[in-house]
């Protein structure tokens, strides 16, 4: 079988410790895109890099992934588009903010020619990412033969979920662990013709399974191991103080996915046992879950307060539906005093800040009432 070529935008720790081994190991050919001329220089040079899956059994814990090439999106610019004219397929794990500059060259490079074979997989954890990526790519044309054009490109909602760090020793290696899952939505492409990724149903619910148990749980956590001093995320998961703190709110997070998205009580806790237990069963110092910094995972902490992020949006599903949220509302209060001492910001400054972000609904308007009546 003839392999695919395909370009990856980004080569941060998700990219190289998760979707360049998953495409690779998928019959693929891997051009790897980044700004980071000093990473992209050393993988130009070996033409491969190192993961090291630290809860897998002895001798399968280092694996070598080899890649077809690696280019600068700074100063390789014209190699870039001359091959992003020949591929099908772009795959990216870029972050959020950095989208915008794959959109426009896509753009650039893609918009005289017949799209309907191409895609673009956005691997981000990023709700919607479909409709974001799609926004701005068709901000970049101005006549409407061309936004047909650009809209024949597939763009579908993709999940992925995968633990992994860089070394901070060595700039060719990864750690990540066995445990991985990703799928794109099957409404939108039947078929990646990727081997490992697949077309699933109702990608919506694994996305916020996903985003509530493993990344509202996560951040919650390290929130409160700061606040008693605890600096790592394995440490924290297993401190009584933070998880007596946590368990009212974390009780109206699962909750949430029942009423949001139908999951049944035992599949909640299905998955949120095998969150808590499996991922950190492992006494490896190089798993990445036992050794993250919580400074670390509890940053833009604003952003994650915002209504459809990861702490207020299991809040106000449940509110919407007629449930009382107080129990989790303590937890929320303590986090925005947290960031507004961070940010010096006068009570004032934060009451009009919180107002903006939650109160355009009542639902809103109840959790804003509730948090500027206590801090």
């Amino acid at each position: 079988m003839e392999r695919q070529l395909i370009i990856h935008f980004g080569a941060g720790s998700l990219g190289r410790g998760f979707i360049v081994p998953i495409l690779t190991d998928s019959n693929c050919d891997v051009i790897v895109v980044d700004v980071n001329e000093k990473l992209i220089n050393k993988l130009k040079q070996t033409l491969e890099y190192t993961i090291y899956i630290a809860d897998e059994e002895e001798g399968k814990r280092e694996r070598k992934i080899k890649i077809k090439g690696a280019l600068s999106s700074i100063n390789d610019i014209d190699e870039l588009k001359r091959v992003l004219k020949e591929v099908k397929t772009v795959t990216t794990s870029v972050r959020k903010e950095n989208l915008v500059h794959v959109a426009k060259l896509i753009s650039e490079v893609w918009r005289f020619d017949d799209n309907e074979t191409r895609k673009v997989l956005c691997c981000e954890n990023l709700e919607n990412a479909s409709d974001y990526f799609k926004k701005l790519l068709f901000s970049t044309v101005s006549d409407d033969k061309t936004l047909e054009q650009m809209k024949k490109i597939v763009v579908p909602d993709t999940m992925v979920d995968r633990s992994c760090s860089a070394s901070l020793e060595d700039d060719l290696l990864v750690y990540t662990e066995k445990f991985f899952e990703i799928g794109v939505d099957r409404e939108v492409l039947k078929d990646t013709n990727i081997k490992l990724i697949p077309s699933v149903d109702n990608l919506k619910q694994c996305f916020y399974r996903k985003r509530f148990l493993l990344n509202t749980y996560a951040d919650s956590v390290a929130f409160l191991g700061l606040k008693y001093n605890i600096s790592t995320l394995r440490e924290a998961i297993c401190d009584n103080r933070v998880q007596k703190e946590l368990r009212p709110y974390f009780d109206l997070v699962k909750k949430s996915l029942e009423v949001g998205f139908g999951m049944n009580t035992e599949e909640i806790e299905k998955w949120n046992n095998f969150y808590r237990n499996e991922r950190n069963k492992s006494k490896d110092p190089n798993v990445t879950s036992n050794k993250r910094a919580l400074s670390d995972i509890a940053r833009d902490m604003w952003r994650k307060l915002e209504r459809e992020e990861r702490f207020i949006k299991p809040l106000l599903i449940l509110k919407d539906n007629n449930y009382n949220i107080d129990p989790g509302l303590n937890l929320i209060r303590d986090m925005v005093e947290s960031e507004a001492k961070k940010s010096n910001m006068s009570k004032h400054e934060l009451i009009n800040k919180i107002k903006d972000m939650w109160a355009i609904d009542a639902s809103g308007e109840y959790i804003f009432n509730y948090i500027s009546e206590l801090v």
